[in-house]
């Protein structure tokens, strides 16, 4: 789960190669917190999955918000403001920059690192052509 921690889980393989995992809120997997590793055949209702390119979210999000690259939750987008902020806290979609773009433009690449939240017209993102690498789905939401 990151940072040392593990929680207990399945992987879900089906035909035609679709996997996922489910982490279960309880050692005895009744009750499931959330999907994650899905791969490109999963997407959301308007379209967004893995694999996902910046024009494609733009589309579907308008303008957003991103973390920046490098760190544990690199590419994480804020959807809270986006046209998807009814899925703020249920759904994660992290992306990053091709490494062909890094090693193209490491500038651009060192301007978007770190803990900060930038916005998706940046002109740094767009010459890094990131796309969508993870998305993590709740099902059951730790409350607040």
């Amino acid at each position: 789960m990151g940072e040392g921690f593990t929680e207990p889980g399945t992987v879900v393989n089906l035909e035609g190669g679709r996997q996922f995992s489910i982490i279960w809120q309880d050692e005895a997997r009744t009750q499931p917190l959330m999907g994650l590793d899905f791969g490109p055949a999963w997407k959301t209702p308007e379209g967004l999955g893995v694999g996902a390119s910046l024009e494609q979210l733009s589309q579907v999000l308008g303008s957003f918000q991103l973390y920046g690259f490098g760190w544990d939750y690199e590419g994480t987008l804020v959807l809270e403001g986006s046209q998807l902020h009814e899925y703020q806290g249920d759904l994660y979609l992290r992306m990053r920059p091709d490494s062909t773009a890094i090693a193209d433009h490491p500038d651009a690449y060192e301007a978007l690192l770190g803990d900060a939240i930038f916005a998706s017209d940046d002109p740094n993102l767009k010459v890094l052509q990131p796309q969508v690498y993870g998305m993590e789905v709740y099902l059951n939401p730790p409350s607040e």
